[in-house]
C-alpha cells in the first residue's frame, strides 16, 4: 500500500527501492521515515495509504498472480513459461529449451 501510495506522487520506484533496502526492518516507523527521506507530501501519502481503490488493486494482481500459476514472489516467466529451477543453470536450461522451440517454428 504504500509503494502504491508512492507512486501517486511519482516515487514509487524509489520507495520501492527503499523497501526492499530495509526488507528486515519493516515497521511504521520505517515506511514514515522512507516518507520523509523521498520528500512525499505527508498528508497525501496517509490519505492514498487508506484508498480502498489500491487494496482492490493489490486484491486483482494477487489474483492473476494465482491464475497464472505464480506460488512465490519472485517469479521468473521465460516466454510465458515459469523458470523453476532457479539457478544459473535453471536460467540457461530453459533459456536454450525456448530457443529450441523457436528455431522449429
Amino acid at each position: 500500500m504504500a509503494a502504491l501510495a508512492a507512486d501517486r506522487q511519482g516515487k514509487f520506484w524509489n520507495f520501492h527501492d527503499e523497501l526492499f533496502k530495509h526488507y528486515n526492518r519493516l515497521n511504521e516507523d520505517k515506511i514514515q521515515e522512507i516518507a520523509t527521506q523521498l520528500k512525499l507530501n505527508k498528508a497525501q501519502f496517509e490519505k492514498d495509504r487508506k484508498d480502498p481503490q489500491l487494496m482492490e488493486q493489490i486484491r486483482r494482481d494477487y489474483n492473476e498472480g494465482i491464475q497464472v500459476g505464480i506460488r512465490s514472489v519472485p517469479s521468473v516467466f521465460i516466454n510465458g513459461r515459469i523458470l523453476k529451477q532457479r539457478s544459473l543453470d535453471g536460467f540457461q536450461a530453459l533459456i536454450d529449451k525456448e530457443l529450441e522451440i523457436l528455431k522449429q517454428k
